[in-house]
């Protein structure tokens, strides 16, 4: 009889489980680009954004117009009101609507 620890992947950082996952995103974030974010547009309504490096997931943004079907992160975007420049998420949801996020 094997163990559960004899069935893990030795590589495997973390898993998740959201049933359906429709697209997946991965990008470099904050001022020096040196923490990776995944961000999983899952089929239960919800973006789930995780960080390999801290094992953990950050956020979970439910969607407001059905499933996030698509995503796509933009260069460095600026703004004048803010202080500093910010990636943008771009999110396409079920009913044709999308939403742009900024991280």
């Amino acid at each position: 009889m094997q163990s559960f620890k004899d069935d893990i992947n030795p590589y495997l950082i973390f898993r998740f489980d959201c049933r359906q996952i429709n697209d997946l995103v991965t990008f470099r974030v904050n001022q020096n680009k040196k923490e990776h974010w995944i961000v999983a547009a899952c089929n239960d309504g919800y973006l789930k954004v995780f960080s390999p490096q801290q094992v953990c997931v950050i956020k979970v943004i439910k969607g407001m117009s059905g499933n996030p079907i698509c995503m796509d992160v933009s260069g460095l975007g600026h703004k004048s009101s803010l202080p500093e420049q910010r990636d943008m998420l771009a999110v396409g949801y079920e009913d044709d609507s999308f939403v742009v996020y900024s991280i």
